[in-house]
């Protein structure tokens, strides 16, 4: 029983010690803000707002601009929200035009103490504020939510009103057609025009792509596919699992048609600092898989397109390997080799892949 007892007891102290790594110190990233299609409004005054932990968040030092003081004491390292019926309006700009639902910034822990009257409330240090949920902050007036209007309402029955709710630039979705009208609409506008034969930019990648590999075959396909998923012009926010998937299924596709893992993109000769010539291939790896090593074969060319070689019992067929290709599926990379032996060299022929070896183990042969 005492063994039993003292086990118990080590886990607990364990735990505590835990605990105690665990917990955030002040500056340590704790969560995340995020961008947001609901606005605030104070007496229909727009007041910039985010979403954190499912709740409507605003500056605390923003509602100076709607009759509130907000003061500040070193001493406690507190902050305290009081109404000056006083003070006047000063409408800000508001815009909410970054997508619902990415990152507006980090949320970090904080020893600050906000009250609002004297009621202590949540609060959450971000880029050197503090943001407060309107919903704890029923004090001071009214607050309610008005999902047809996505909107919280903040009403202060002794503060200057609008007389219409202030207007907000939103975020919009992009939507084309496949002869590349472009429009902007709501979100809630979005599944209205994929009806009518819109499509989300997302999904237009997708369209696009199959009308090219119809048209133009795999390779088309899948180079524009690639520009778009890592391409500047697309970027991570709408690149998705189905771009890539699509992706890979273009290269198993074209893989198949070619036949061969490897396609040579190019081929160019320039010179070392000895004045050898060097033939460089432009390889793009077609297959699905990364590969490891390769072996090929080509063959030295003059200036009019004949096979060239310097000495009689050269045949001007060069053998090229590499046994650390680092050669990912769908990159391209240009390999070099020093051809010491054939000066006439300015063309490269008659390129032949023989061998190819992928990381996973298999290979592949001519």
């Amino acid at each position: 029983m005492k063994k039993i007892m003292t086990v118990v007891l080590s886990v607990v102290m364990l735990m505590s010690c835990f605990g105690m790594i665990a917990q955030a110190k002040v500056g340590d990233v704790v969560g995340t803000a995020l961008n947001t299609d609901i606005v605030v409004y104070i007496n229909h005054y727009a007041i910039p707002s985010y979403a954190v932990n499912g709740q409507s968040v605003v500056v605390a030092e923003d509602l100076q601009n709607f009759g509130f003081d907000v003061f500040w004491n070193q001493y406690d390292r507190s902050l305290t929200i009081t109404r000056n019926g006083s003070t006047e309006v000063t409408a800000m700009e508001v815009c909410k035009e970054d997508a619902p639902g990415t990152k507006f910034t980090d949320i970090l822990a904080t020893d600050i103490k906000v009250y609002a009257g004297n009621k202590r409330i949540t609060s959450y240090a971000m880029n050197g504020y503090t943001m407060v949920p309107v919903e704890e902050l029923t004090m001071f007036g009214d607050v309610h939510w008005v999902p047809n209007e996505r909107a919280l309402k903040m009403w202060v029955s002794d503060l200057h009103a609008n007389h219409v709710m202030q207007e907000v630039s939103y975020w919009k979705v992009p939507m084309l057609t496949m002869d590349m009208q472009e429009i902007y609409v709501f979100p809630s506008e979005v599944l209205a025009y994929q009806a009518a034969g819109w499509y989300t930019y997302g999904d237009f990648v997708i369209a696009w792509a199959n009308k090219l590999a119809n048209e133009q075959g795999y390779a088309a396909a899948a180079e524009y596919l690639e520009t778009k998923i890592y391409g500047e012009d697309f970027g991570t926010l709408y690149a998705t699992d189905e771009h890539v998937e699509l992706l890979l299924k273009y290269y198993r596709l074209l893989y198949r048609q070619v036949g061969v893992p490897i396609v040579v993109k190019d081929t160019y000769v320039d010179y070392d600092s000895s004045g050898n010539p060097q033939a460089n291939l432009v390889l793009w790896n077609i297959s699905n898989k990364n590969i490891e090593a390769f072996e090929l074969e080509f063959t030295c060319m003059n200036a009019y397109g004949e096979i060239t070689y310097d000495y009689n019992y050269y045949d001007a067929i060069i053998s090229g390997y590499t046994d650390f290709a680092d050669l990912t599926w769908g990159d391209t990379v240009t390999y070099t080799w020093t051809i010491d032996d054939c000066s006439r060299m300015r063309k490269v022929g008659n390129v032949y892949i023989e061998k190819v070896a992928f990381d996973d183990g298999t290979t592949w042969f001519r």
